[in-house]
């Protein structure tokens, strides 16, 4: 994609982060890719373990000693988590990838919030993946890179 001479950093990853937003059929799509390219300049340049940390999705585990505990989610930005808890929500209404893959935790027996924070995960590793190549949802592409 090539960006106008003239427009401010803002701007121009407004061009590519909205079209990646509208491209997923996310209906608050303009108030969730402000939030990510204010709250998240480092979207499209980290690996998929590090932005799911920093924006607080990843799980990660309560162990001591011999006692196995639960993994829970922590830490990150919660703005940015917030946005993206409400735009999964519409995505699992509209997109059919993601509504399968939340049907498919549900059906595995995963609790709600927990098939809601996995899907958050699916999504922001997907529009990660979507900035760093500089392409637009196709649903073929993003089932063959998320394997």
């Amino acid at each position: 994609m090539i960006i106008p001479s003239g427009l401010s950093v803002l701007s121009s990853i407004n061009l590519i982060l909205f079209p990646c937003f509208t491209s997923i059929n996310i209906s608050n799509a303009y108030p969730s890719s402000q939030v990510l390219i204010s709250s998240m300049p480092e979207l499209g340049s980290l690996n998929r373990r590090e932005i799911a940390a920093l924006v607080g999705v990843a799980p990660f585990c309560h162990d001591s000693g011999k006692r196995s505990g639960t993994k829970r989610i922590k830490g990150g930005r919660a703005n940015v988590r917030a946005t993206l808890y409400l735009a999964t929500f519409a995505a699992i209404r509209c997109n059919k990838t993601f509504k399968k893959f939340y049907q498919r935790l549900i059906a595995k027996g995963k609790k709600y919030k927990v098939a809601i924070v996995a899907t958050m995960k699916k999504m922001i590793t997907v529009l990660n993946i979507m900035i760093k190549n500089g392409t637009t949802w196709n649903e073929q592409n993003i089932l063959t890179q998320n394997r």
